[in-house]
């Protein structure tokens, strides 16, 4: 029984460091897809108070997003809690919705995104990805490619719930 416990815990962790992980998400079955045009990324709120690295995890995103999906998709300055309504958002940056992220990295690393319709304030897709161990423990080009791992994925799924097929 201890070789099968220790294979098992060589497997889970060979499937953490490989960068397979779980993601779970939700989309509002009736959103106005159709109606969004331009979307708006916030930066990204990560337990860092550094803001290099709330701006590299935000440009990893809206790039994977402008890739996969959209062209006009526009940069915001704020952070969630910085926020005032979304509504506010779109007339100032003149966006129909608005992605929102976050990092959470206690034992694991996961990655939070939500888009938000500006008009109704309502949530339309949502996701949850679970990156691996805690980024400390990676170097920085290992951290930078689960990222963009998880956003790939991330986007692709989203694109496919709102009918897009994206470039590979």
């Amino acid at each position: 029984m201890k070789k099968f416990t220790g294979l098992a815990g060589i497997v889970c962790l060979a499937f953490l460091l490989s960068g397979c992980a779980s993601m779970t998400t939700y989309a509002k079955p009736d959103a106005p897809w159709a109606s969004i045009r331009r979307i708006g990324v916030l930066t990204f709120s990560t337990p860092s108070e550094n803001p290099v690295h709330r701006t590299v995890v935000t440009q990893l995103f809206t790039q994977e997003l402008r890739r996969q999906l959209f062209g006009d998709v526009v940069e915001i300055p704020l952070t969630p809690a910085e926020t005032l309504t979304f509504k506010s958002l779109a007339s100032l940056y003149q966006v129909d919705a608005v992605f929102a992220g976050s990092v959470d990295e206690s034992e694991t690393a996961t990655v939070h995104v939500r888009l938000v319709d500006c008009a109704t304030e309502e949530l339309l897709w949502s996701s949850a990805y679970l990156v691996g161990r805690g980024a400390e423990a990676f170097p920085f080009r290992t951290v930078h490619q689960q990222f963009h791992r998880a956003f790939r994925k991330m986007i692709r799924d989203f694109a496919l719930r709102r009918g897009f097929i994206p470039s590979s």
